[in-house]
């Protein structure tokens, strides 16, 4: 919050995040395994500020497509875990080759992120690409693999998981229009939300948890507006097509694609 009497230096906030898409910052060399987090907030910012105009938005929509992860070549693929067959990684650090095509899984431990993987689109959208060239169909089954038994997800395979990645899986379907969701299995995903409300209302960021601040009410408030859209959106077109039915009995309706 701004003192009173304090202006906002527009010019230098622009400076700083065009500057941290080029080169990262020394105290933030540690984020080089999440550079698609650092572009996500630098490419958001400017677009708030209404300086897009100073990215060069094709380089950027190329190179998070090199980060795109593609199946092992050879029989390996038919092995791997859905990590390393779709989503894409935070940034070249494993050293592959690059390729806006994107590179396949050259380990087990090079695989997809469920975080970066949102920001990987949320970015692209920013930029006005059309997300032709992402493997939605690949990208929602390794989605759909994170989520665990109580509903939550986890940032890849065998990592943490909690309210957070549950966020990300559901912006994940919502921005690849995955509107039969699946991605997600819902009623696990909804049980788990509301698992994790408090004594006092709060939320946390799982079961037992205490109640965080409030980007973390965000999340939930989020997560709970997409999974109740994707409901009524079901009984509404399941209503429509009853109408539909009654109308015109001897017509042949086709299949929703």
């Amino acid at each position: 919050m701004l003192q009173p009497g304090a202006s906002f230096n527009l010019a230098a906030h622009v400076k700083y995040f065009v500057r941290c898409l080029q080169v990262l910052p020394a105290p933030y060399a540690s984020l080089d395994t999440n550079r698609l987090t650092v572009a996500y907030f630098a490419v958001s910012g400017l677009d708030i500020l209404g300086a897009l105009d100073r990215v060069d938005a094709k380089r950027i929509i190329e190179w998070i497509y090199s980060l795109q992860v593609l199946p092992p070549a050879g029989d390996e693929a038919e092995a791997a875990a859905p990590g390393r067959l779709a989503g894409f990684r935070g940034g070249s650090f494993m050293g592959g080759a690059h390729s806006t095509a994107g590179a396949p899984s050259s380990s087990e431990y090079d695989e997809g992120h469920l975080a970066m993987t949102y920001t990987a689109l949320a970015v692209l959208l920013i930029l006005k690409d059309d997300l032709s060239r992402v493997r939605r169909a690949e990208v929602l089954a390794f989605v759909r693999s994170l989520q665990d038994r109580h509903g939550c997800f986890c940032a890849y395979s065998g990592g943490e998981s909690d309210m957070r990645f549950l966020y990300c899986a559901t912006a994940i379907c919502t921005m690849l229009r995955d509107e039969e969701w699946t991605g997600v299995d819902v009623p696990r995903a909804t049980a788990y939300v509301l698992s994790s409300q408090n004594y006092d209302g709060g939320l946390g960021l799982g079961p037992g948890q205490a109640r965080r601040r409030r980007r973390h009410l965000h999340c939930h408030s989020r997560i709970h507006r997409r999974l109740h859209r994707r409901r009524h959106r079901r009984r509404h077109r399941r209503r429509r097509r009853q109408r539909v039915r009654l109308r015109l009995p001897i017509l042949l309706l086709p299949r929703r694609r």
